[in-house]
C-alpha cells in the first residue's frame, strides 16, 4: 500500500538527517489522516453512480500525489 512506501521514505529521510523529528512526525500524522480519508473515499466509491465514483476514486490519488510533492519540495 502507498502508505508503507511513504512511511519508509519518511523514516529514511529522518535517519539521513534530511528531516527533523518534528517534521517527520507531523508528516506521519498527515499520512494517517490521508489514509483514513482515502479509505472513506474507496468505501463510498462502490455506492456511487459512474461519474461521481470516478471523481471519488481519483481524489485519493491526487491527495497522495500532493503529499509526495510536499515531501519532495521539503528535501530539495
Amino acid at each position: 500500500m502507498w502508505i508503507t512506501l511513504e512511511l519508509c521514505a519518511l523514516t529514511m529521510l529522518h535517519s539521513s538527517g534530511a528531516l527533523r523529528a518534528t517534521a517527520a512526525i507531523v508528516l506521519a500524522i498527515i499520512l494517517l489522516i490521508l489514509l483514513i480519508a482515502d479509505m472513506a473515499c474507496y468505501l463510498a466509491y462502490y455506492h456511487l453512480p459512474p461519474m461521481p465514483a470516478f471523481i471519488d476514486g481519483t481524489t485519493p490519488l491526487i491527495a497522495v500525489t500532493v503529499f509526495s510533492e510536499i515531501v519532495v519540495t521539503m528535501i530539495v
